[in-house]
């Protein structure tokens, strides 16, 4: 870590820390204080209470949290502003270490402040008596918080690391976000068919690759009677999922630590085929959905006849997965053209799709071979 370069941050960064902090303090102080308020006084009833509050304003903070290491890491897109940066008397390594520290501070300074603020103020209007939850349950919610912006952190801080540019790392971040959905969608893929492929992301089960939902699974516990096996259990499965994520996420950031030493200022702005870069990441994204699309043609097939519409539908949607594709790749590389690596990657993508597709179907189905219903995991 370097001292200079972080006291640097706290001056260059503080325009934007202030927006910052603005926005923590309306989200963890302003409006859960305000509707409060507003309950006390016109309908004359107790503070509803704080932790009611983070279930919606929750998910805002943990936005927040992801955002930062796009801000913060936009300064190496520019070749020469990325060269003033490096040509402080510190090399790569603490100039990663020092701004990962500096975000982490800032999340950390202004989740702990702002959420004692609000708390105690929604608190003491209520008289330490809220409608929903208690004063013990908003004290346990903050460290659920806190672990969920920490992870968002993580995975945002992976995907800026090993972008080349800002367009890039925020086509990485989307990718990073977009993958608990997929992976959530590849288990829950093997009970449905096509024709109700929508009510996938409808069910009651939890995508517990989410910080956004095991956040708020864990915190409905805290509100909820925490005497109730069922929210003991969920809330205990949210813990693990919590650890899992952050072993996950800080193994990607010390991968991206070593892609970000790597990456010279010659190749920013370029979409070169970095091991966990853009091109590779879209890759695996689509070889994702290909996987998907095999699920849900198998199960169509094992549940009943595949009429003929539905293998044109399937025909169709491959092709639109491929076109798609191609598109994305276009888009990134700013440049309409077939290259051979890119047609190797799309071959990779299908085969291994279809491949990963068809073994998750088995692996689901031998383990719950009649499913009651889709939402079983």
């Amino acid at each position: 870590m370097s001292k200079k370069y972080f006291r640097y941050l706290m001056k260059s960064f503080w325009p934007i820390a202030t927006v910052y902090i603005t926005l923590f303090a309306i989200s963890l102080i302003a409006i859960p204080f305000v509707i409060d308020l507003f309950c006390i006084l016109l309908f004359r009833i107790r503070a509803i209470g704080f932790s009611s509050y983070m279930l919606a304003m929750g998910p805002s903070c943990i936005f927040l949290s992801g955002l930062l290491p796009l801000l913060m890491h936009t300064r190496y897109y520019s070749k020469n502003r990325s060269d003033v940066i490096l040509s402080m008397p510190m090399n790569r390594r603490q100039a990663f270490i020092t701004e990962g520290l500096f975000g982490l501070a800032l999340i950390t300074t202004l989740l702990v402040f702002g959420y004692a603020i609000g708390c105690g103020l929604c608190n003491a209007l209520g008289n330490g008596y809220s409608t929903l939850g208690t004063f013990e349950a908003d004290l346990l919610d903050l460290p659920l918080l806190y672990l969920a912006c920490l992870i968002t952190f993580l995975s945002s801080t992976f995907a800026v690391s090993v972008a080349n540019s800002g367009f890039q790392a925020v086509v990485m971040i989307l990718i990073v976000n977009a993958l608990p959905a997929f992976l959530y969608s590849l288990v829950g893929g093997s009970f449905t068919s096509f024709s109700n492929l929508f009510s996938m992301f409808s069910g009651e089960s939890p995508n517990w690759l989410s910080q956004s939902e095991v956040f708020e699974r864990a915190l409905m516990f805290v509100v909820s009677d925490s005497a109730n096996p069922e929210s003991l259990k969920m809330f205990g499965n949210a813990m693990i999922a919590f650890l899992c994520q952050f072993l996950f996420w800080g193994g990607m950031v010390v991968l991206a630590f070593f892609e970000f030493q790597k990456i010279k200022s010659e190749n920013l702005g370029t979409v070169i085929p970095q091991r966990f870069g853009v091109v590779n990441s879209l890759t695996l994204m689509y070889m994702l959905a290909f996987a998907l699309m095999t699920q849900l043609a198998i199960a169509d097939l094992s549940n009943s006849y595949l009429y003929a519409y539905e293998f044109i539908l399937f025909a169709f949607a491959y092709f639109l997965i491929s076109v798609f594709y191609f598109v994305s790749i276009f888009i990134v590389r700013r440049k309409a053209k077939f290259r051979k690596d890119d047609w190797i990657r799309f071959a990779i993508a299908i085969t291994a799709g279809i491949v990963v597709g068809v073994a998750m179907f088995g692996i689901t189905r031998a383990v719950n071979p009649s499913p009651d219903n889709y939402y079983y995991y």
